[in-house]
This record gives C-alpha cells, structure tokens and sequence, in this order.
C-alpha cells in the first residue's frame, strides 16, 4: 500500500513538472522576437558601458531640435551622427571615472538643480514642469534628471 501511494505522489510529482515545463515553454514562446528582428545594438563600449544605437539616435534627434530652436543650420547626416557619437563617446569617460570612485550627487542637491531650472523655465511647480516634460515626450523628465545629475557628478570633478 505504501509503495502505491510513493508512485501515486511521483506521477503527480511528474505531472507537475511536466505541466511547469510546458507553461514555462509557451510564455517563453510568446515573448520571443524573431532572430532577425534587432531592437538595438550596441555602437561603442567605453568604460564597460555601452553606447546604443538608440542613444545615437536620441542625441541626434535632441541635437537637430537645438539646432531648430536656435536657428542654426543642420549639418549632414554623417556629420552630426559623427559629432554626437564623439560627444557621448566624451561624456562617458568621465562618467566611468565618477562611477569607479563611487562618487554621487546627493538627491537634495539634485532636487534644488532641477527646481532652479524649472522655476527659470517658469514653471508654476516642480510637479508641473515634470508633466509638461513628460507630455511632449514620455521619460523627458526622467531623462533630465540622469543628464542633470551626470552634469553635476562631472563639474565636481
């Protein structure tokens, strides 16, 4: 009777493994991107951080924007792709040096950055500015906050 009941827990033990695999399978299965379908990729490694084609692509796109807003002509394609590749290339190294030293800005410090430059920009509120951002471009305001915060790391330097 007793080794019944060990083969009866070792067939559901067995069933449930089974089941798991499959269920397992079938997620993976439904989240996997075709082979020959790139999300992204990465262009330059500085410091053992990456520098993605998406980053590229999102300086250049900010870069003609201030380029618009102040006027100025754009130059060629390959031109700007080169200059803004070198600037993140730039920007990197001593981004890497802050990291290794273990060096932060303190989020006060952050904070009273951000809030100087919404006020400047005449925002009524932090919060305001942060939506007003946010609605032209999802993540702006995130963004600026890393950018604000790199730029701070590296005049301390």
């Amino acid at each position: 009777m007793e080794l019944s009941l060990v083969n009866v827990s070792l067939n559901v033990a067995a069933k449930r493994r089974v089941l798991s695999a499959t269920l397992l399978a079938l997620v993976l299965a439904g989240s996997v991107v075709h082979a020959d379908t790139v999300v992204d990729r990465v262009v330059v490694v500085v410091d053992n951080t990456a520098i993605l084609q998406s980053d590229i692509d999102a300086a250049i796109q900010e870069a003609r924007g201030q380029l618009q807003a102040r006027e100025q002509a754009i130059p060629a394609e390959s031109v700007l792709r080169s200059e803004v590749t070198r600037q993140l290339i730039l920007r990197k190294i001593p981004l890497g040096m802050i990291k290794r030293a273990g060096q932060t800005i303190d989020e006060r410090r952050l904070n009273a950055a951000v809030t100087d430059l919404a006020t400047k920009q005449g925002a009524p509120s932090l919060s305001a500015f942060q939506q007003a951002l946010d609605q032209r471009q999802a993540g702006s305001y995130a963004r600026l906050r890393q950018q604000m915060s790199d730029d701070l790391s590296i005049s301390r330097l």
